[in-house]
């Protein structure tokens, strides 16, 4: 079975919210969706070349950032059938598991102290989106609803990794056997 391309939904989303530049596309996905989607610069032009070339995309003009893009008619058919078929759950990698599960080949502290500079990172993106969080409130459109979805996901997602580093964190502490 072919692999999907979901960069290309990403763009296409993005261009839903309006016309943008490649780079304004990529501060797009940095701003709204960064904690849960990412895609550099390397990906974003070229994808977006292919999009003019399938007729998803069209230029609408050069500006001081360079060309402007814009969701043709097609573009947004597309990205509402993809919006409708049911994701793909995509099991990823965790290094940090990986070296978890093989910790007995090293001390303990080195693994907690992987554990703490997750647990760190963990409390600077609930921080961020808490921010977003008050963000988003103040805002009364109709994405709104939306971007409520994402952010709460995120901040339980991290609030739960955080709980979970502070479990294996206290079980280190109390020794690495039964």
């Amino acid at each position: 079975m072919a692999r999907v391309n979901r960069s290309r939904y990403a763009v296409l989303g993005m261009l839903s919210l309006g016309p943008a530049s490649g780079y304004e596309v990529r501060r797009r996905l940095e701003q709204r969706v960064a904690p849960y989607w990412h895609e550099s610069y390397g990906q974003i032009y070229p994808l977006l070349g292919r999009l003019v070339e399938e007729g998803l995309v069209e230029v609408t003009g050069e500006d001081g950032r360079g060309r402007r893009f814009a969701l043709t008619a097609s573009g947004h058919a597309e990205l509402v059938a993809w919006l409708e078929a049911p994701p793909t759950p995509v099991r990823g990698r965790n290094e940090l598991l990986l070296k978890a599960f093989l910790g007995a080949e090293t001390s303990g502290e080195v693994l907690a102290g992987h554990i703490r500079d997750f647990r760190a990172s963990l409390v600077d993106e609930l921080a961020a989106y808490r921010v977003n969080q008050a963000t988003i409130a103040e805002r009364n459109d109709e994405r709104r609803v939306f971007s409520e979805l994402t952010v709460t996901y995120g901040i339980a997602e991290a609030e739960a990794l955080i709980a979970w580093c502070d479990h294996a964190l206290d079980r280190l502490a109390a020794g690495t056997h039964p």
